[in-house]
């Protein structure tokens, strides 16, 4: 990449709970509970969740010769999208934890890294 190029980063955060949920539960179970709740194609694959934290992003984009711009976690209300009331109910969980100031703990990354 060019000098003042960038690279957009959108990703899982791994330590969201289906995250973890996802490295906790045997792989052979993955596509039916992807199924049940997001439908679906047999398309389940692993994953490994080797650049899924600021953290991790930071270090790897500076070595190849980036700076972090911007990084901002981004809520992920779409995991009970398909049953009416557990989204309403997820809804209503993520405004009470932006009332008291509290995260919503299942989110997204998104970072912007610019090539020096």
């Amino acid at each position: 990449m060019k000098p003042g190029g960038a690279v957009i980063v959108f990703t899982v955060n791994r330590w969201s709970p289906i995250s973890i949920a996802s490295r906790l539960l045997p792989f052979s179970l993955h596509h039916r509970i992807k199924q049940y709740f997001w439908g679906g194609e047999e398309d389940t694959f692993p994953v490994h969740y080797r650049m899924n934290s600021r953290a991790v992003l930071k270090t790897l984009f500076e070595q190849a010769g980036f700076t972090e711009e911007l990084f901002v976690t981004q809520d992920d209300l779409s995991a009970f999208g398909n049953f009416r009331w557990l989204n309403w109910a997820e809804l209503v969980v993520w405004r009470a934890l932006q009332l008291v100031g509290l995260p919503y703990p299942e989110n997204c990354l998104l970072g912007l890294y610019r090539r020096q």
